[in-house]
């Protein structure tokens, strides 16, 4: 409970970062598959190689319209947040009585990148992603770096989609 609110003066310029050309890239993959998946690329525009960590790589999940045992007044959610690629998979759900909902994903084995690796200028990697989703609407987004209090930490672009009943994914208009 907020019981006091001062102003303490004008918030600080921000800080735009570029983690030495490293550039991130969220694109479809949706296929002939049901499930939605995506392809995350890290790619190097700098002129000298960047080392990347694979367990600074994170992934983003919001979903329109809050999950029933969520106790918040917001009219969306972080389905999934604080999980990354270094692990092969992210499950969890939410029950209410009988029902029980699941969500996750999964990191494509042939393309999940070693834990520590080297992108040259010029080159880049992609790692593909694919979740298994209730129906909905969400948005998906990773990033790179230490988390919320990290130095140097950014995020790619934004991919809106839907997921019908049939557990088709299309893109958001």
């Amino acid at each position: 409970m907020i019981l006091k609110y001062k102003i303490l003066g004008p918030a600080p310029a921000p800080k735009w970062v570029k983690l030495d050309g490293l550039q991130l890239r969220a694109v479809t993959a949706f296929g002939r598959y049901t499930r939605p998946q995506f392809l995350i690329e890290l790619g190097n525009s700098g002129t000298s190689p960047v080392k990347v960590d694979r367990s600074q790589i994170g992934i983003l999940l919001f979903k329109a319209g809050k999950p029933e045992l969520y106790f918040s007044n917001d009219d969306s959610v972080a389905a999934i947040s604080r999980s990354g690629i270094e692990n092969s998979s992210y499950i969890t759900y939410e029950g209410v009585g009988n029902q029980r909902r699941s969500w996750g994903y999964i990191v494509g084995m042939k393309t999940q990148p070693p834990a520590s690796f080297v992108i040259a200028p010029g080159q880049s990697v992609r790692t593909l992603i694919r979740f298994k989703l209730y129906p909905g609407q969400y948005q998906f987004m990773f990033a790179y770096g230490g988390g919320a209090s990290a130095e140097k930490s950014f995020i790619s672009n934004a991919i809106s989609f839907d997921m019908n009943i049939d557990g088709r994914a299309n893109l958001a208009d």
